[in-house]
């Protein structure tokens, strides 16, 4: 199977720029200069809000809740390379979940129906087109 790395790295990269420029998502709009006058400037200025959040690491990231489901699974794949979603159990799934450095929801909140949100979506952004079950 091919990595999926670059991709997951870029589609988080995606997330956290939304997040932070979306007016419900974000606090950046408190904190942009005023000399930005064009949508230009301010999309450089926020790519260079997003680099310095990667740089420090994923400390000051948001938290992820149980509503966040692609999140998680962006979270899942960028802390837990090694472990394949063919090999994971629902249970063990919630266990991952839960111990993501990032996760800042009550564990008790999740139900079954969630879980297979989740699992669905973490098999469709890891294994490739050709090789899913139609």
């Amino acid at each position: 199977m091919r990595s999926k790395q670059p991709q997951v790295a870029e589609r988080r990269r995606e997330v956290i720029f939304a997040s932070l420029i979306e007016p419900n998502g974000g606090r950046i709009f408190q904190h942009v200069p005023r000399k930005i006058v064009s949508f230009t400037q301010f999309v450089k200025f926020v790519t260079k809000v997003v680099d310095d959040l990667e740089d420090r690491g994923d400390n000051y990231i948001q938290s992820i809740y149980w509503d966040d489901t692609y999140e998680i699974v962006l979270a899942l794949i960028d802390t837990y390379p090694h472990v394949s979603v063919h090999d994971v159990g629902m249970n063990q799934m919630k266990e991952l979940i839960v111990s993501l450095p990032n996760f800042g929801d009550d564990p008790a909140l999740v139900n079954d129906d969630l879980l297979t949100i989740i699992y669905r979506e973490w098999y469709e952004e890891t294994t490739p087109d050709d090789e899913r079950d139609h």
